[in-house]
């Protein structure tokens, strides 16, 4: 995609009923550009912003990737049921033009059928031909029935952490003369953990610690033990709103 394409003046299609109106336009042109199921976003000279008609859906189309599929709504048992489906690109005119002409950022709140607002993920955890999948029941998401992207918990350093760092540096202090005063090289510390299979809080044997140190430094050997920040989590279900 070209980098830092102009999607400010693009018409916004955010649901059927924007792109069915949209199609109902008339295609004024000649131009080999265009086909008879397409319909421009933001003019004729420019077929890169668009609109496809299907089958029973129109894709929203930027360059030649559908970001958007919405589907016909389909009345069951009184019940209005929705589809829509997206795929995700990071690239800065992909997010632009999601939030730009299909509303949508890295996150969403939306009102769900078990009466609860969740947040919604569309971000680069969604991999795969339109990963994200929702399906709306008289206007509210159907979580049973709908897949999002992975909602990311930032990792943080707990107390717990902090103080045991400082703890492990202070045991590591002998450690570091006896590695300041060794003069012999390793040949053989730059995978010492690989190859002896520390895990993280096991205790080093003393020999191996010292070359570790002098090869790599207190703080690398620290971050091994003890690294800065818990494990990253993900949650693929939809996070309800507190």
């Amino acid at each position: 995609m070209a980098w830092g394409a102009n999607v400010r003046n693009c018409e916004r299609i955010q649901n059927y009923e924007a792109a069915d109106y949209l199609f109902k336009t008339p295609l004024k042109t000649r131009s080999k550009k265009w086909k008879e199921n397409q319909r421009p976003l933001d003019g004729i000279s420019k077929p890169h912003f668009r609109v496809e008609k299907h089958d029973g859906y129109y894709d929203v189309v930027l360059y030649s990737t559908s970001m958007a599929r919405f589907y016909k709504p389909e009345l069951i048992n009184g019940c209005e049921r929705r589809e829509v489906q997206y795929n995700v690109d990071e690239r800065q005119t992909s997010t632009y033009f999601m939030y730009r002409v299909l509303g949508v950022g890295a996150y969403s709140k939306q009102f769900a059928t078990t009466g609860r607002e969740v947040i919604v993920g569309f971000n680069k955890h969604a991999t795969g031909d339109f990963p994200i999948r929702l399906t709306y029941k008289n206007g509210m998401l159907d979580v049973a029935s709908s897949v999002d992207a992975p909602n990311e918990k930032e990792p943080t350093t707990s107390d717990a952490r902090k103080k045991a760092r400082i703890a492990f540096k202070k045991w590591l202090k002998p450690f570091i003369a006896m590695a300041m005063m060794e003069t012999r090289a390793s040949t053989w510390f730059d995978s010492l953990f690989v190859k002896r299979s520390y895990e993280a809080g096991e205790l080093i044997d003393p020999t191996d610690l010292v070359e570790c140190i002098k090869g790599k430094g207190v703080a690398w050997v620290v971050n091994q033990v003890y690294p800065l920040g818990d494990v990253r989590s993900w949650d693929k279900s939809f996070v309800e709103v507190t």
